[in-house]
């Protein structure tokens, strides 16, 4: 029977020995970067990006378009509901006649930016009128 002592020490030199390609020529001879992967990396740099932008506009106290947008939602919810609109769409089957002002929208989703969000005034309202088309 065969007995081992110690084991063999593994010869490092082995590998670059058996590949005659220098350290740079290994480099470049790397696949290229496949497709899904490329789409990855820009999904990865333009998230990094938003990340980014979002931190900034933070700093600033500009408001995200997400709130904004639900302010503005819940402000026509509640001129609407206020107006009795609900009930006279149900008894008409239509929506002609109805509407909203532009001071109740502007001031309910003012109101919940402001108050309920703790958004200053002036980047509220900016962000509300941008959202709404009628500033840039």
């Amino acid at each position: 029977m065969f007995e081992l002592e110690a084991f063999p020490v593994p010869n490092h030199d082995f590998f670059r020995a058996a590949i005659p390609m220098a350290p740079s020529e290994v480099e470049d001879a790397v696949a290229p970067e496949t497709p899904s992967a490329k789409a990855a990396a820009a999904r990865r740099a333009e998230a990094e990006r938003k990340r980014e932008e979002r931190a900034k506009k933070r700093a600033e106290g500009i408001p995200d378009p997400r709130a904004v947008d639900a302010a503005v939602i819940g402000a026509i919810v509640a001129a609407a509901a206020r107006r009795g609109h609900g009930r006279t769409i149900s008894q008409t089957k239509s929506l002609a006649g109805l509407a909203i002002s532009l001071q109740d929208l502007v001031g309910g989703a003012m109101q919940d930016l402001v108050e309920v969000k703790g958004i200053g005034q002036q980047q509220a309202k900016r962000a509300i009128l941008v959202r709404l088309g009628l500033a840039r």
